[in-house]
């Protein structure tokens, strides 16, 4: 079978040309993995965003501002055999977000007496979103030994956190002296190479 497709790019027509070379049957493992291929491609035409294994819709959140919570819907879906066919199943779920930033939950702790360590309760162990690219991470530990103006390598160049933040996010870091979040490696990050841990600035 032969399709003609065109190039987003420079609008030129691409010819496709697909030929079966076997099937997959019911009840082989690959047999789900494709259908849950297919879904996660609906959620993210829909534009939902993916936390964690679940997929949420944060442009229909219901804000808190009096508790500076922000509750998003979402769907937690399952594909399973049943029988000689496959069953979905599609549960209603919410993730609950707090607004405050981690440098505001700096601030607010700093006031106290031994505010490091309730900087440290208050913080590590708890999952954390990045606003710039929506991803989370869990906060291990805190490094009060760097801060924003703390340099890295990136590819065979020495650069700050708070330039590569600007040239990377547009975002510019106001305070240089606040501390770094640090977050380790999960497993699958380790299977891939990836053993520093991650550094972020709180806000």
């Amino acid at each position: 079978m032969s399709l003609v497709s065109e190039r987003e790019t420079d609008r030129a027509k691409i010819k496709l040309t697909v030929t079966l070379t076997s099937q997959i049957p019911p009840g082989d493992v690959q047999y789900l993995q494709f259908y849950n291929i297919i879904i996660r491609a609906c959620m993210n035409a829909l534009k939902f965003e993916e936390l964690g294994r679940h997929f949420y819709d944060r442009h229909s959140s219901i804000k808190i501002p009096q508790h500076y919570l922000e509750l998003w819907p979402g769907y937690i879906t399952t594909l399973r055999n049943y029988e000689d066919n496959l069953m979905l199943c599609v549960e209603v779920t919410h993730k609950v977000l707090r607004q405050e930033t981690c440098l505001s939950i700096l601030y607010n702790q700093q006031r106290e007496r031994d505010s490091r360590d309730r900087v440290g309760e208050a913080l590590v162990g708890s999952i954390v979103m990045t606003h710039y690219n929506r991803k989370t991470y869990r906060v291990d530990d805190i490094d009060w030994t760097k801060n924003p103006t703390s340099t890295f390598d990136l590819k065979g160049k020495t650069i700050s956190l708070a330039d590569y933040y600007r040239a990377k996010y547009e975002i510019q870091i106001r305070d240089l002296h606040q501390p770094l979040l640090v977050s380790r490696p999960k497993k699958k990050e380790l299977h891939r190479g990836e053993t520093a841990p991650i550094l972020l600035i709180p806000g």
